[in-house]
Formats: C-alpha cells, structure tokens, sequence
C-alpha cells in the first residue's frame, strides 16, 4: 500500500524525532507542527494507521510511536534530505602510512555521525608491489620491506644464518626489486629468483629472505577492520542495557561478524543500484535486514573506495538502527571519495 502524503509526513516525523530524542513520539507533539494543519485525535489514528501497516510500533502501552526497521528503511529511500552542511573535513596528509590514514579517517567520520566507523585495508589481490627494499638491522638481521601502490607498507625481520657485507644486502635488495615489482602480491610464491653466478654465496639468504616477503605479502582471507568511535554507540539509550552492551563489546572484540556484515554490503554495492538497500554508490543496512543474525541490533551505511581504477576497500558507520542516516549517508560517501583520492594520490607519488 502506498502511503498518502499525510502519513509520509508522519513517519517523517517521527524518525526525526526518535533520532534526536530516543523517546516514543506522540500525536501531541506532532499535532504542534503546523505542517500536519491537523488535530491531535487525526493524528493519532493516522499512527495507528502507521503501525498496521508494520512502519512504526508502540513499544508500551500509553506511550507514543517509534520506527519499525521498515519505517526506517523507507525514509532512508524515500523520505530522507541528505545532510551536507558538515562535510569540510579531510584527512591529513602529513600522516602518509595507509594505517594511519585509515585511522584519521575513520575519527572524523564518527565525528561527523556520531556513531563507530570502520574501515577495511585495501584487498592486496588488486594492488601492485612498487618497491622492494633490503637494509641491515644488525650484522645478521635484516629488513624486507615492500610498499605497494595503495600505499601499504608491508615489512618483516629476516634472521640471517652470516653476517653479509653491504654490498651483498644492496645486491640483494636490487635483485629481489627487479623480480617483483610490478607483481601483484598473489604472484610472489610462483615467482623465481634467479641468482647470477657471483651472487651464489647468497642464496642461503636470499632463500630466507624470499620466504618472509612471501609470507608476509600472501592475501589474508580475514583481514581485519580498523573501528574507531566505538564509545559513540555504547554511550546510545539503547545500549543501556547490560546484554546488548555485552553482545556490542564481542563483536568489537572479535570483529568477524563486523566484517562479514560488511561483505555482504559489498556484494550489494557491486550489484549496483539497482540492489535492494543502494543508495547510489552508498549502502545501508537496517537491522533485521542484516545477514548476520548477531548484528541486527544496528545499522550500517558502507561504501567502497578505490585506488586508481580499482575498488580496494571498503568505509562507513554502523551504530543502533536510530541513526541519524540524513547525516550518516552523505558522510560515508564523501569520505569514501577523499579516501580514495587520497590514497590514489600517494600511490602515483614519487
């Protein structure tokens, strides 16, 4: 059934409201916002109208109306004026490591939405190695570091069995340079370093220090997220109680079910607009629509960034499913396209 004016009105109302305030809204309050031109009683039976049709609920007897997450999903499709006016920070650039950065990013975006952001590094599958770089630590430790186009630093101490000469670690950091840059990380376990005679003496260490970078460098199926803000939820009405702040601290904890939920967000991004819960290149997630039967007590607001031609990873907001989502949504996606500004910006550099 399609809502009447009057009822879009109300429900608009009433999201606003409960967003702002945490508490049940009544056909008094509304009736004193001079849009509806309508009385108390009208009002009312236009809520109870609401509640029939599942978009709003009355969480108690005597007490007023609060969204359903059906209501909520259909003022974030239809009803919601996305929220602009606070969109003028960026992340600083004087902090180029990708951790970093992703941290920044994800203190403002809480900032601006008050709720937990979260961000996941960029997929290694896509990127490239720009460079490949060997130094001595100490007479038989050494460093491999390699650094790849999205700005990921990737680096591990190598025990070596001898003390090497700089020239062999130069040598060394030259060869293993020349092999792999330009491969992406999953091709560096199929890939062969040959030796030239006079650098035979080394392969003992050159076969370890293959072996970290190959290590280090394999994709990780279950890389973590990166999640500021966190205390921004728990500080919600609706994690006043002690079981919901208790499930809110192990997924934190543990994160899969985070990022699982953020997965399933992907996919919907790649389906494109035309995928259920796509707002333009933005996607939200309300409660009971979740996969993840242990993240239905929130919401979600997720785009994916990218790195040159590449989407690489993923930036948003979750938070309890009162969210202020005029604000959440424009938020997201402007981050979203600073991110991969940026880091597309850091890849190209020098």
């Amino acid at each position: 059934m399609e809502l009447d004016r009057r009822k879009q009105l109300i429900l608009r109302a009433i999201v606003t409201d409960y967003v702002d305030t945490a508490e049940p809204v009544g056909s008094e309050r509304l009736a004193e916002n001079p849009d509806f031109h309508a009385k108390s009683a009208t009002i009312r039976n236009e809520m109870a109208a609401l509640a029939a049709l599942g978009y709003v609920i009355q969480p108690h007897t005597s007490a007023g109306r609060i969204p359903t997450d059906k209501g909520y999903r259909f003022f974030v499709d239809r009803l919601m004026t996305e929220d602009r006016t606070r969109q003028r920070l960026r992340p600083n650039r004087l902090h180029a490591e990708l951790d970093e950065i992703l941290h920044q990013t994800c203190r403002i975006l809480s900032s601006l939405t008050h709720c937990a952001a979260v961000a996941t590094l960029p997929e290694r599958r896509e990127n490239t190695i720009q460079v490949i770089h060997i130094t001595s630590v100490t007479a038989t430790r050494s460093l491999a570091v390699a650094i790849l186009n999205s700005g990921e630093v990737i680096s591990r101490i190598v025990e070596l069995e001898e003390s090497l000469p700089a020239s062999a670690i130069t040598a060394l950091s030259n060869l293993f340079h020349e092999s792999l840059a330009g491969r992406t990380p999953a091709e560096v376990r199929s890939v062969s370093i040959n030796l030239p005679n006079e650098m035979h003496g080394l392969s003992n260490a050159a076969t370890r220090i293959f072996s970290a970078l190959a290590e280090a460098l394999t994709p990780e199926p279950d890389r973590d997220a990166i999640i500021e803000g966190a205390t921004q939820v728990l500080r919600e009405p609706e994690f006043r109680s002690e079981v919901r702040r208790e499930r809110l601290l192990e997924a934190l904890e543990n994160r899969r079910e985070i990022l699982e939920s953020l997965r399933s967000m992907e996919t919907s991004h790649a389906a494109g607009s035309a995928a259920e819960g796509t707002r333009g290149d933005v996607v939200v997630t309300i409660g009971s629509e979740n996969r993840r039967e242990g993240m239905r007590d929130y919401s979600f607001v997720m785009t994916r960034y990218r790195v040159g031609i590449h989407m690489t990873g993923s930036v948003g907001v979750f938070g309890p499913t009162r969210m202020a989502y005029q604000r959440a949504v424009p938020a997201v996606r402007a981050m979203g396209v600073m991110l991969g500004d940026l880091l597309t910006q850091l890849a190209v550099e020098p």
